[in-house]
């Protein structure tokens, strides 16, 4: 209640509005308002993308795309690593009172069930995690794959069933092409930057 949220709002020069503008308000009162304060007349930031589109170019990060299947990775991870704990243990199933509970122990141990009550203790194990996890987990490592744009080359694995050298040159090459963008970018994003000091020093 002791504090407000204090806006400032950047419009960049266009043949409307050549000067640019700068605003700052609070709670909808107008504190300050004047002409961009920056010679270049761009916005103070220098947008680095990590992919670009056709349609739009905006500063959405593919790691928020990962955000939802990494955490599913986790809740699986969790889930799977439960199970199998449940069933690392043999289960023990017999009739109530038929045999000495207390002469079970954690080493080998001897058994003695009284005939006549119920079935004869029967030891029971089984496979807590299923195949299907371990399909369903690697689709999802695909997907965080084919979204981040860093496949099993990038880490220096080799492509399954490829023994051919023009095959590993093929994927080698179009991981350069995929970094050298982004690398030009990046290049990009600091000569602009340089470029905005400079003016706004002079």
């Amino acid at each position: 209640g002791e504090w407000h949220i204090q806006w400032e709002f950047y419009h960049k020069h266009h043949r409307f509005l050549p000067k640019g503008k700068y605003a700052r308000f609070v709670d909808g009162i107008l504190l300050e308002s004047k002409d961009l304060p920056y010679s270049h007349g761009m916005l103070p930031i220098v947008r680095f993308t990590d992919y670009d589109s056709i349609v739009s170019s905006h500063g959405w990060s593919f790691y928020e795309s990962l955000k939802l299947p990494s955490v599913m990775i986790n809740n699986m991870m969790k889930v799977a690593y439960r199970s199998f704990c449940i069933a690392a243990y043999p289960k023990l199933i017999a009739a109530e009172n038929s045999f000495n509970f207390y002469s079970m122990a954690n080493g080998p141990f001897v058994i003695e069930y009284t005939p006549g009550v119920g079935n004869p203790p029967e030891l029971v194990t089984f496979n807590g995690v299923q195949q299907e996890f371990f399909q369903l987990s690697d689709h999802v490592e695909r997907f965080m794959e084919k979204n981040s744009g860093t496949f099993g080359v990038s880490r220096g694995e080799a492509m399954p069933n490829a023994r051919a050298r023009s095959i590993l040159n093929f994927y080698e090459e179009q991981e350069e092409k995929r970094e050298s963008s982004q690398i030009r970018k990046y290049s990009a994003a600091i000569e602009k930057l340089g470029k905005m000091i400079l003016t706004n020093s002079g």
